[in-house]
């Protein structure tokens, strides 16, 4: 399969990320309209995490958030257009470009990550907690005509394993008791895991809760195949870890 590598390229180039995120006629930002009607907010079109803050006070704990809000509908593709996870696809592309494998976006959130991978031709699955931003990622997929397996983690659905599972943004927004039994789990669902550590000094366990960053590389030292790659000046590590090809 031979995949076009330099789409991801243009389309985070700083020009047309710049445009993309100033100009509410893109694409991506109709869709965000489109899906929300009514209730769409120009004004949260931007991607700042203290809209998220906002949005995350106003509801009394952080279930009901997750499950209700729809910050997360604007927040994902701001991030997305703003192509901070350039790198990690990099990295991705690299090691799949003309194979022929699945991809589960564990976490997906609004779909950003799994739309791009299902554009690219991988066979593409989507997963997350039953919320506003899950059903949105259901909706632009189908919207694109993009075929996508989508599975709501708080049931009782069997996932089926994948070639690679990507997990991006998701292990802050859990307690750290959850993370090493997260990244033993995600390594039944497909044969490599790429995750994201987040060292946030503002993490406070409400929001955003710390990462342990070197005990759970270390953790994942143990698994037959194993590497580790830091970005934004150690901010960001990537694992991924997994079988040997």
């Amino acid at each position: 399969m031979n995949r076009d590598l330099g789409y991801p390229v243009r389309l985070f180039s700083p020009t047309a990320a710049q445009t993309y995120r100033n100009d509410l006629a893109n694409p991506i930002w109709q869709e965000v309209a489109g899906f929300l009607r009514s209730s769409f907010r120009p004004d949260l079109c931007h991607g700042m995490d203290s809209k998220v803050r906002e949005a995350f006070e106003a509801y009394p704990d952080p279930a009901t958030f997750y499950r209700e809000t729809d910050i997360y509908c604007y927040h994902g593709p701001a991030y997305f257009l703003e192509g901070i996870k350039r790198p990690y696809y990099a990295m991705l592309l690299l090691e799949t470009a003309n194979q022929d494998c699945s991809i589960l976006d564990y976490g997906c959130g609004a779909g950003d990550d799994g739309l791009l991978f299902s554009q690219l031709g991988y066979n593409v699955s989507m997963a997350d907690v039953e919320s506003k931003s899950l059903a949105f990622a259901l909706w632009r997929a189908q919207r694109r005509g993009h075929w996508v397996g989508m599975y709501t983690l708080n049931v009782n659905w069997v996932i089926p394993q994948h070639t690679i599972v990507w997990c991006m943004d998701v292990l802050e927004h859990l307690p750290p008791e959850q993370h090493l039994g997260l990244l033993n789990h995600l390594s039944t669902l497909g044969k490599r895991v790429f995750i994201n550590l987040v060292s946030d000094p503002h993490a406070d366990g409400r929001l955003h809760y710390p990462v342990d960053v070197p005990t759970l590389t270390d953790h994942v030292r143990s698994f037959p195949f194993f590497h580790a790659t830091d970005f934004y000046e150690g901010r960001v590590r990537i694992l991924v870890y997994g079988e040997k090809t």
